[in-house]
């Protein structure tokens, strides 16, 4: 029975040592969100910056929920929501957007940084 909380510790620390090296491609979707968010509030945002911000906050969601980040996880799923919508998108949507990212951002900090 001894075994099974050595296994779990051994788990963790693999899954912190991928997310160490992954950490970085995460960041990069961060940023492409963020990109969009921006084009979004001064009114610029392209059918292919949001299709490539869509996507990449799918992929957030998904790894992040991999990675022990529930939080991260729904934020991104939050700003999936707004990004593939059907309507069209205003400045309101985009300051939204921002905030999420700010939000993901200060969680991942504070992971980061624990």
């Amino acid at each position: 029975m001894s075994e099974a909380p050595q296994n779990q510790t051994r788990v963790k620390a693999l899954v912190a040592k991928i997310w160490e090296q992954k950490k970085h491609l995460t960041l990069n979707s961060v940023a492409a969100i963020e990109r969009a968010s921006s084009a979004l509030i001064a009114g610029l945002l392209t059918p292919e910056l949001r299709g490539e911000a869509a996507v990449e906050s799918h992929k957030l969601a998904g790894a992040l929920g991999t990675f022990g980040f529930p939080e991260g996880s729904r934020l991104s799923r939050l700003m999936e929501e707004i990004l593939t919508r059907e309507a069209d998108l205003n400045r309101e949507d985009g300051e939204h957007l921002a905030a999420l990212v700010q939000q993901l951002r200060h969680e991942l900090d504070s992971v980061s940084n624990s």
